[in-house]
């Protein structure tokens, strides 16, 4: 009996050990804005800017949830990932009809709370649940 309780317990701590939950998920990203209460208007350009491997870039959903991206306001290009950067550089994906935070090449997922974030320019955005962008007053 002693020996098949610590057979166990050595198993089990082989497999934590292997296996750990990524602090990501205990103590997922939190927002000041979790913390207060934000005034939301809709987006009246329905585009947010953000940061994408150090380039600055301009960003909108199309009505089927895509990504798009432009440098410039002129010529827009879909984004085969559908990666942007939040202000702090955390990547952000759209997928499964939610917002996800992106980690470890897809690997881990964690959904974000409210589906709101902060971009560079320090202005909150939020999508509801058709996809419409909302921005912090």
């Amino acid at each position: 009996m002693k020996k098949r309780i610590l057979f166990l317990f050595f198993a089990l701590s082989c497999w934590l050990l292997t296996n750990p939950t990524p602090s990501f998920a205990q103590n997922p990203p939190s927002h000041a804005s979790d913390r207060a209460t934000i005034s939301w208007v809709p987006a009246k350009s329905l585009i947010w800017p953000s940061m994408r491997d150090g380039k600055f870039f301009w960003y909108r959903l199309d009505m089927g949830a895509r990504l798009w991206r432009t440098p410039d306001g002129q010529k827009w290009a879909s984004v085969e990932d559908g990666l942007w950067e939040d202000k702090v550089g955390r990547l952000i994906k759209v997928g499964d009809g939610k917002l996800w935070w992106y980690q470890n090449d897809g690997r881990n997922l964690y959904e974000i709370r409210q589906w709101k974030w902060e971009a560079p320019d320090g202005k909150w955005y939020r999508f509801d649940n058709k996809w419409n962008l909302w921005v912090s007053r």
